[in-house]
């Protein structure tokens, strides 16, 4: 339990005072890591709500919207899992969306330079993608999306047949480009 709830409050870094959350929700911190059963990908995406949502919202929200979450919380599966990023996912702005399913092309890290040019995001975005638990940044300058948030992206970038047209030709062009970079060196 306290692994959890101290993951919860790691994760919940930008979106509010540290201490003051632990102190003023502290049972509510307990009660939704409780219900996500201590599960790090969740907690990281949930404490992300946090940008837009109380503790007791969250707590709202997982027993409402998520209702197969129900006790006893003995383990998570990954339907119930698949029910948080799904929740998660109807957070993000349309235009936040299109960027991580794009951002799903890549197979392991990328730069802020190849997200600029290949998902057509903004630092600004990057930034929100951070706090919100989508992206996780590796260094100071690589950023890479969690397996289980990458395949899911994936799938609705096949849906989006626009979105999938965009970032192959914006994908291909961006490579192409630094190959005749490189050969020019």
């Amino acid at each position: 339990e306290g692994v959890a709830v101290d993951y919860f409050i790691h994760c919940a870094n930008n979106q509010v005072d540290k201490r003051e959350l632990k102190e003023a929700n502290h049972h509510e911190i307990v009660q939704i890591c409780h219900m996500l059963i201590g599960t790090p990908l969740a907690i990281k995406l949930v404490a992300g709500w946090l940008l837009t949502h109380t503790c007791g919202q969250i707590i709202d929200r997982l027993q409402g919207n998520l209702a197969f979450l129900a006790p006893p919380y003995e383990t998570i599966s990954s339907k119930q899992i698949i029910g948080v990023i799904e929740e998660t996912w109807s957070q993000l702005t349309i235009e936040e969306q299109e960027i991580v399913a794009k951002l799903s092309l890549f197979t392991r890290t990328f730069d802020a330079e190849m997200s600029l040019q290949i998902a057509r995001s903004s630092h600004e975005t990057i930034r929100d993608l951070l706090q919100k638990g989508i992206l996780v940044s590796q260094t100071a300058s690589l950023y890479q999306l969690h397996p289980i948030l990458k395949g899911y992206a994936a799938e609705k970038l096949t849906i989006e047949a626009q979105w999938m047209t965009d970032v192959h030709k914006t994908y291909c062009d961006y490579y192409f480009q630094l190959m005749r970079q490189y050969g020019n060196d």
